[in-house]
């Protein structure tokens, strides 16, 4: 494949999908849950949810501070999902993810979201 060919064609793919990146040993489980927490949009194309008592920062930059009591939801529909307590049913995985269009790191992390 041409050079030129190959870069332009990982630019759009990037575009519609979040591109993830997993530093340091991360387990995939990828095993379907439910969680109910506060659900809150951080940026175009994900939103956190919380599930303790204390808000974290969403759009920490630490590896090692990362949010402790939140997690990052990739949703299936962004447009059904709502602010809010609500439930929540997607792909669970943990370990440290960077979302590399915010620069922020995640240590859970939920795909193909949709509320419950």
């Amino acid at each position: 494949m041409h050079r030129r060919g190959f870069l332009a064609g990982a630019v759009a793919v990037g575009a519609a999908v979040p591109a993830i990146s997993h530093a340091g040993a991360a387990s995939a489980s990828g095993r379907m849950v439910a969680i109910r927490g506060r659900l809150r949009r951080v940026a175009d194309h994900y939103f956190v949810l919380e599930t303790g008592a204390e808000d974290a920062d969403a759009r920490s930059r630490s590896l090692a501070v990362g949010p402790g009591e939140s997690i990052r939801i990739y949703p299936r529909d962004a447009e059904r999902m709502a602010d809010g307590v609500v439930t929540v049913r997607g792909r669970l995985y943990s370990g440290r993810q960077l979302d590399v269009p915010t620069d922020s790191v995640a240590h859970l992390m939920m795909a193909d979201a949709s509320l419950a």
